[in-house]
């Protein structure tokens, strides 16, 4: 006779759940940090028993971080690059008194902690890597150090996570284990960003943006692998066609680069027509207010803000880097990296499109984002290697 429903039911109920530590440096504003923070607030808590151990307390993400119901909060209080001894003390005693089964860290120093910190409790240890960098370690010794580590311990790590197809294939031919490599998109909340014509009205209103004007932004840190000079210098070539186009930059950066790509911008006399929006809490009414987003890094992996102004049906073009071509797929424009005309010619034809071609471009955009980088696929991938390893 078959189970009875009700039976299994209890049975599955009744398992108990499967503790999980989460090693990361920081929840600054990054791109590791925002999907880290959408997977923390998916993962289902009745199965998962998740501590989250930062390095460094406090950051961009951390309010959201503590509302997230079911998670326990470890700050380790790591005072310094040179705060070896005492910090490793206070993770040993971190993972005896939580004894997890599955240690999941993110970036080079949380993912060399965790191997030596699974042995005191026999945890099996993921790995997630996200860079995808043509330079893995910058020219800094102790990263270098770190990366070649690394490598020698890769096959030593049960799993290791890369969040780009480019990325996997970087660290595999640079040495790192192809054996335990999994590559699990980021996800995108279709839920959060969408299309909204009124957040898009209310947000023009307050920049003084006419509601019908044509405007091209580029979302990310204030950075030169960003390369905000191209997207200003496309700016200007751009308005020598289109006048009435208008630019807006979000995000942040130190002050010495903050103010390099001032200078730039005044320079190239574009003060007027273009918005500095800086670090935004809600990107969904920023997305909303573009016509186009625009990706134009020197490298990237699978970059967030493509996924999600698509998700919000905005076009977008992007430099061939990293995962940017996969996830925009035939959606938007995919320019060779580097080529400044070509970007200008991309960014130029979107502009000159009729409203409604773009708005369904748009609409492409968001349909590719819930058909194949959905936050269920990434969510499932990742319970379902837990539950494996766990088993």
């Amino acid at each position: 006779m078959d189970e009875p429903i009700s039976s299994h039911l209890h049975i599955q109920a009744n398992r108990p759940r499967i503790r999980v530590l989460i090693l990361v440096r920081s929840f600054s504003g990054g791109g590791l940090e925002r999907q880290l923070l959408v997977l923390l607030r998916n993962l289902d808590h009745s199965r998962f028993d998740v501590t989250v151990a930062p390095f460094y307390a406090k950051g961009f993400f951390w309010s959201e971080l503590t509302r997230i119901d079911g998670l326990n909060l470890t700050p380790l209080d790591k005072r310094g690059r040179w705060d070896i001894v005492k910090f490793y003390v206070r993770c040993v005693r971190l993972v005896k008194r939580i004894r997890p089964a599955i240690i999941y860290s993110f970036a080079q120093e949380p993912n060399l902690i965790a191997l030596p910190l699974a042995k005191f409790v026999s945890a099996k240890t993921v790995w997630g890597i996200r860079r995808s960098t043509k330079s893995v370690y910058s020219g800094d010794a102790i990263a270098l150090f770190g990366f070649v580590l690394g490598r020698i311990l890769s096959p030593l790590a049960d799993s290791i996570i890369y969040n780009s197809w480019c990325g996997r294939d970087l660290y595999n031919k640079r040495g790192y284990c192809s054996l335990n490599a999994l590559v699990v998109s980021n996800g995108f909340d279709t839920t959060q960003f969408r299309p909204s014509s009124q957040e898009r009205l209310d947000l023009r209103a307050e920049l003084g943006l006419h509601s019908t004007a044509l405007v091209v932004g580029i979302v990310g840190r204030i950075h030169p692998v960003k390369n905000h000079a191209m997207f200003l210098r496309m700016a200007q070539q751009l308005l020598r066609k289109h006048p009435g186009v208008r630019f807006i930059c979000v995000g942040s950066g130190t002050k010495e680069m903050t103010e390099s790509v001032h200078h730039l911008a005044a320079s190239l006399e574009l003060e007027k027509v273009l918005i500095w929006l800086g670090e935004q809490s809600n990107m969904t009414r920023v997305y909303n207010v573009l016509d186009t987003l625009v990706l134009c890094s020197k490298e990237e992996g699978c970059p967030n803000v493509v996924g999600e102004a698509m998700s919000c049906g905005i076009p977008c073009v992007v430099f061939d880097v990293g995962d940017a071509a996969q996830l925009v797929g035939n959606t938007g424009l995919v320019v060779k990296e580097g080529d400044e005309q070509e970007l200008v010619s991309a960014v130029s034809k979107l502009v000159d499109m009729d409203s409604r071609d773009r708005q369904r471009l748009g609409g492409m955009a968001r349909q590719r984002i819930e058909s194949e980088f959905g936050l269920d696929s990434m969510v499932l991938k990742v319970t379902s290697l837990f539950e494996g390893l766990a088993t």
